[in-house]
């Protein structure tokens, strides 16, 4: 607009370039069947929980009597610990990755910021011996002109800047930012994620699927 150009477009034109460019990052993942153990297919394409499997039970005792001790004592406990080790499954797959993943930023990060923090140390001591040199040198001239008779004014200044002058590379600092993270970390660098993050995520997960948790009905053996 301050050169007189028209604006028209431009807004459209970078719409489309990141609907182009933000394709790879729609990628989602969720378990499939073919991410399903084989003796888990079952349960689930039938969608089974614990509500399911109690229905079923209540459903089998009340039609057959005799049927709830057999129920309770055998097909309910095979189907009750298959749902259970398919939860438990289930669970693992969902944040052992995760867990995986942010062991491995973790890792990284620490070597990263050790790496950096030898550097800036490496920084600071050249740019102290560089004050050191130049203040020795400062002192000698100012002794020495004053030895002779000759005016010392200006030297600390002169040292001075020629301190800050040279001492310009050795200020350079390293610190981690998101170009520094490889792309497979990017996210959790950006979310700032950390253990206790997955851990509390996880329990309340884990609690929520244990609220679910059908208790066994009590029967009374003959």
């Amino acid at each position: 607009m301050a050169m007189g150009k028209d604006t028209t477009g431009i807004d459209a034109k970078y719409a489309a370039r990141f609907e182009k460019e933000a394709r790879p990052y729609r990628t989602r993942r969720s378990i499939t069947e073919k991410d399903v153990p084989k003796e888990y297919v079952k349960l689930y394409r039938d969608s089974l929980n614990f509500e399911n499997l109690h229905t079923q039970a209540v459903s089998d005792r009340d039609s057959m009597e005799r049927r709830r001790q057999n129920l309770y004592r055998g097909l309910y406990k095979s189907d009750y610990e298959k749902m259970s080790q398919y939860k438990k499954w289930h669970y693992r797959g969902l944040y052992k990755s995760d867990y995986e993943k942010m062991s491995q930023y973790k890792k990284w990060h620490y070597e990263k910021s050790q790496s950096n923090l030898a550097f800036n140390r490496s920084q600071e001591a050249k740019e102290a011996a560089l004050y050191s040199k130049l203040m020795s040198e400062a002192k000698y001239e100012r002794v020495k002109n004053m030895a002779m008779g000759k005016d010392t004014t200006g030297i600390d200044a002169k040292y001075a800047a020629r301190f800050e002058k040279e001492a310009r590379p050795y200020r350079t600092r390293r610190s981690i930012t998101e170009k520094d993270v490889p792309k497979e970390y990017v996210k959790l660098y950006r979310d700032s994620l950390n253990f206790e993050n997955l851990h509390t995520q996880a329990v309340s997960d884990r609690d929520s699927m244990d609220r679910k948790r059908l208790k066994r009905p009590p029967y009374t053996a003959s």
